[in-house]
């Protein structure tokens, strides 16, 4: 594998985001998920971020203390990014994009890795490759080299 040299553009950015599948693979022990976060962790040479959506996407799954600790664990030390209103003007942006047919919470987590030049990690990748200017990562598929 080789590693991509990561330029420090002065706001401290990982450059991957991961989506809310490959977190809830995580937790999971999916390999998949494991072997993609692994990779994205190599290549970048960064901890990987989720955005303040996917994390209100994940704080609805625990329904145990057990299952909120797991999750605490898993992305202690994972920067969230905040949704914020540049995220809102790019989100919309999309959302009127042709051909564009993903999910509003879709957009706006699509919105907050465009808006941070960040490929996406996901599972979805088919539903995500739909959305302009985002760069998705399939979890399923070969790290891209």
């Amino acid at each position: 594998m080789t590693r991509v040299d990561w330029v420090d553009d002065g706001r401290g950015r990982p450059h991957v985001a991961v989506g809310t599948d490959v977190v809830v693979g995580l937790l999971r022990g999916h390999r998949a998920s494991e072997a993609a976060v692994e990779a994205a962790m190599y290549i970048f040479g960064r901890t990987p971020a989720i955005s303040s959506l996917t994390r209100f996407e994940l704080e609805r799954g625990p329904r145990d203390a057990r299952g909120r600790q797991r999750l605490e664990a898993l992305l202690s030390g994972w920067p969230v990014w905040p949704f914020a209103s540049g995220d809102a003007a790019s989100a919309a942006s999309l959302a009127g994009a042709p051909g564009c047919r993903a999910g509003e919470l879709d957009l706006l987590v699509a919105a907050v890795a465009v808006e941070r030049e960040a490929p996406l990690l996901t599972h979805a990748a088919p539903t995500f490759r739909r959305i302009p200017g985002l760069r998705v990562w399939d979890a399923s598929a070969p790290p891209p080299l």
